[in-house]
């Protein structure tokens, strides 16, 4: 019986709760929600996942005694229909192959135990703001400002001035010092002019997150850590920032078709990070710093290690394929 599995449950493992959510899903979506074991399964659910902190899994809106209150549980709820629905909603249009690929990207990040570590993830090929600016993951919506437009593979800045506040802060997010990672797909490569893909705080100082490409010049500041950036191409490809705790070193690196440029800082972080909000392509001000080529994906998330780094780029990469019907070299 599920609900004596769940109860029995002790895992501490994110993956083995998300599959257990599924299963909810698909047992409460064939009860009358006046059924006993509807109240019942979900309750003891939220009070599981809760005790184990994974508060991302509730089946929310629930009151104190984590009785679920919200509307009726359909097979729907499924984070990919919910993220297709949140997009059709916003007017994009998603085809029968772009649905396959999102389910097969989001079910791959649940298997693999990376998807409760995600906290935001955009992927803006969709053409229109509104839908560009939903979190795959939480279904929350950035702000774009100023001049930007949304092509197939990307949205851009069309002169200096844009871009878009996601509205939370890092530390809403659960990401710190000790537990962080950025990913940038850049299928035209990183802009050669003055440029910030994305960043935290409006500064160049010790206070700030940032990656900085000017006049053919690359480097990226995580707090009092900078990284050169001199080994990168600057080709298509998807750029990941991130803490490795167990080897003891930052990376930052450059994934390309067939090989990978890394730069390892050794230690960690010691600055925390600031309570400004991150913002994508360009400044939190005035976006000055506006990126002119196409950011096709982001996403920050915890901790990802140099291995789950290299899976979840090539993931992503995949479901950025198969919803553009473009290729990254």
């Amino acid at each position: 019986m599920l609900q004596s599995k769940i109860h029995s449950s002790f895992s501490a493992d994110s993956a083995v709760w998300e599959s257990l959510k599924s299963d909810v899903i698909s047992t409460v979506a064939e009860l009358n929600p006046q059924h006993i074991y509807y109240g019942h399964i979900l309750r003891e659910f939220n009070r599981k996942v809760i005790t184990f902190g994974f508060n991302d899994l509730t089946f929310s809106p629930y009151d104190s005694g984590f009785r679920y209150s919200g509307d009726t549980i359909t097979a729907s709820t499924s984070p990919e229909a919910a993220y297709v629905a949140a997009l059709t909603a916003a007017g994009a249009t998603v085809t029968a192959p772009q649905q396959a690929a999102l389910s097969a990207f989001i079910s791959g990040e649940i298997a693999a135990g990376r998807w409760d570590k995600h906290k935001r993830i955009y992927l803006p090929v969709w053409q229109l703001a509104a839908a560009n600016a939903i979190c795959m993951k939480s279904l929350t919506s950035g702000t774009f400002s100023g001049s930007i437009l949304h092509e197939a593979k990307g949205v851009r800045v069309t002169n200096t001035n844009g871009n878009m506040n996601t509205n939370t802060n890092l530390g809403a997010l659960g990401i710190t010092k000790n537990s962080f990672h950025f990913a940038m797909l850049l299928p035209d490569g990183a802009e050669e002019n003055y440029s910030m893909p994305f960043n935290v705080n409006n500064e160049a100082n010790l206070n700030s997150i940032y990656p900085l490409w000017s006049d053919g010049f690359s480097s990226l500041r995580i707090m009092e850590k900078t990284f050169s950036g001199t080994s990168l191409t600057n080709l298509p490809s998807i750029m990941t920032i991130g803490n490795d705790s167990v080897a003891g070193n930052l990376y930052f690196k450059e994934h390309l078709s067939g090989s990978t440029g890394e730069e390892i800082i050794v230690g960690s972080v010691t600055l925390p990070f600031p309570s400004a909000n991150l913002f994508i392509l360009g400044r939190s001000s005035d976006g000055a710093i506006g990126m002119n080529f196409p950011i096709g994906a982001f996403s920050t998330s915890t901790e990802l290690s140099s291995a789950q780094d290299v899976a979840y780029v090539a993931a992503l990469k995949t479901l950025w394929e198969a919803c553009t019907g473009l290729t990254l070299p």
